[in-house]
């Protein structure tokens, strides 16, 4: 299949606190010590042979720490900075959201922005036209469109940013951390939208340091490490190798000395995380909000390891987290836990009482002192029914226990 867009052997280079050559203030600043000052030292990559493509209606995630080259990967696609080497190619209309209020100005109001946008992406006032109350409707911003966006809030910003963008429909759609401002019922309204377009064939990049966003948007994954791919792989082995990552890097940085470990090199794996009917005992990926529901987990610890502490969360396919229960935590203690080997521990949900939607449980193994993580895993996504329809109606995370009262 043809790529849309296409990164060969791409390096970018910044100089660390050095002015252009031709600057006044390097010149006086020169003149002053009567030095002159070399670059030569202060070299920095914050990409370096970066190779990879993407097709029509695929979907990417970049991920990594801070400074791992990905914002830096994204503008280079949007054209904004170029590259010190290497080729890229991108084919289709393009559109970004890489920070707020790219693209906007600040003076002019909310529907002047509209049209202002849609022209930097290079869409005909027509088009912009007959798109303008489908823009607005996704926004939910239509009592403040004669209001200069300077008096927007960083959220109001990125519903217009986002609508403008996805309601254009690009063939490439550049996504940069900014879907972790607002509520979460616009970002679900989002993610809706986002899986529209794929389906329509818009290819993603989406960058995100939650890592369950990630999986929930992106089929394909890749890890950035100071400028270099370690991994281009499915989101859930790419995000599995960046677990495992920060959770050395955590060791190296504490310089605590890590005792054997197995193959992987930890403490402890767990080997699998799965959702079953309370009933039934056996594994299943739809349940009714009144049915009870267990997380158990396997793991393999390979040295003796004394008063682990255990971290269950469950995440709504938003990236709204639901509930973290903590076997330190009164009501939930587990007091003088030890695993050696092989094992098993669960958590019962009885009832669950979700509402309707996709969720997915992730599970921490900490040491004893609840500072380093051992080990991470996540079950697969499982769907509750009813009584809401999160494709239509946010009603919530839960269904909560109630009785309803009436005047005599």
């Amino acid at each position: 299949m043809t790529s849309v867009v296409s990164l060969q052997e791409v390096s970018k280079e910044y100089r660390l606190g050095v002015l252009g050559a031709g600057s006044l203030r390097r010149a006086f600043g020169e003149a002053l010590s009567g030095l002159s000052v070399s670059s030569k030292d202060n070299r920095f990559y914050a990409l370096q042979n970066v190779t990879f493509s993407l097709t029509k209606g695929e979907t990417l995630g970049l991920i990594g720490p801070n400074g791992a080259g990905k914002s830096t990967t994204l503008r280079i696609v949007a054209g904004i900075t170029k590259p010190t080497a290497g080729y890229v190619q991108v084919d289709g209309r393009l559109a970004s959201l890489l920070e707020l209020g790219a693209g906007f100005h600040p003076e002019l109001t909310g529907r002047e922005n509209i049209y202002l946008y849609g022209s930097i992406l290079g869409i005909k006032r027509k088009e912009i036209q007959s798109l303008f109350d489908s823009i607005v409707d996704f926004s939910e911003l239509e009592k403040f469109l004669d209001t200069p966006l300077k008096r927007y809030s960083s959220g109001m910003y990125v519903r217009l940013a986002f609508a403008v963008a996805a309601q254009l429909e690009p063939d490439i759609l550049l996504v940069d951390e900014v879907l972790a401002v607002g509520d979460a019922g616009f970002r679900q309204k989002c993610l809706a939208r986002m899986e529209q377009l794929r389906q329509q064939g818009t290819a993603l990049i989406f960058v995100s340091h939650n890592a369950h966003m990630v999986a929930s948007i992106c089929q394909r994954a890749i890890l950035l490490v100071e400028g270099n791919i370690l991994l281009d792989g499915s989101s859930e082995q790419t995000i599995k190798t960046y677990e495992q990552y920060l959770r050395k890097r955590t060791v190296d940085i504490g310089g605590q000395e890590k005792a054997s470990g197995g193959p992987t090199g930890n403490l402890v794996d767990i080997i699998d995380v799965t959702i079953t009917g309370d009933e039934t005992g056996q594994e299943i990926s739809h349940f009714d909000y009144h049915q009870s529901a267990s997380i158990n987990v396997r793991y393999h610890a390979y040295d003796r390891l004394i008063k682990p502490i255990l971290h269950v969360r469950l995440w709504r396919d938003d990236g709204t987290p639901c509930f973290t229960v903590r076997s330190n935590q009164e009501g939930a203690r587990l007091d003088n836990l030890v695993f050696e080997g092989e094992g098993t521990f669960g958590l019962r949900l009885a009832p669950l009482q979700l509402y309707g939607g996709k969720y997915q449980a992730e599970v921490i193994i900490v040491d004893s002192t609840n500072v380093e993580s051992l080990a991470m895993a996540y079950s697969l996504h499982f769907t509750v029914n009813g009584p809401g329809n999160m494709a239509t109606e946010i009603m919530g995370i839960y269904v909560p226990t109630s009785e309803w009262v009436l005047d005599p």
